[in-house]
């Protein structure tokens, strides 16, 4: 159920040429927890953060992501914690002791987790056609506005 949901819902996010759902390939079985969206803001000078308060305020709030954890500035990546007494992974001989996790040493998550990552929380939707149409026509409403949402402060 999940899986329908979450295509039709992609559908309706695919026709708007600044966003950007990755394709699951046909041999995996996605579950569709969260949908990720890469969101070119580029493309409509418009951020991130403006056009989801946008897409919230229509009636999608508590449905949307704004950004994620990057994984590497985590306290454990970053400080080196390890596991356990022996200092498991960084003690191992394998281990790479040059690698060093601060900002700048993943660029494009961090940009992702900035300025063009979102999540559409297909898990907190439980959606019916009447549910999905009025997704839709709150996508179409907001991303048929950017122009106006540029221009506002």
């Amino acid at each position: 159920k999940k899986r329908i949901q979450a295509k039709k819902i992609i559908e309706i996010i695919k026709k708007y040429p600044f966003f950007r759902v990755f394709e699951t390939p046909k041999i995996i079985k996605h579950v569709y927890y969260i949908i990720p969206i890469v969101y070119d803001y580029k493309k409509t000078r418009v951020s991130r953060e403006k056009l989801l308060l946008a897409l919230e305020k229509e009636g999608l709030e508590d449905r949307l992501l704004n950004g994620y954890s990057n994984l590497h500035l985590l306290p454990i990546f970053r400080n080196k914690i390890a596991f356990g007494k022996k200092g498991i992974p960084w003690t191992l001989k394998e281990s790479r002791k040059n690698i060093f996790y601060k900002n700048g040493s993943c660029e494009i998550a961090e940009e992702y987790h900035s300025k063009s990552f979102i999540g559409f929380l297909n898990c907190a939707v439980d959606a019916t056609n009447k549910d999905l149409e009025n997704i839709k026509k709150i996508f179409e409403k907001v991303c048929s506005q950017i122009e106006k949402l540029r221009l506002l402060k």
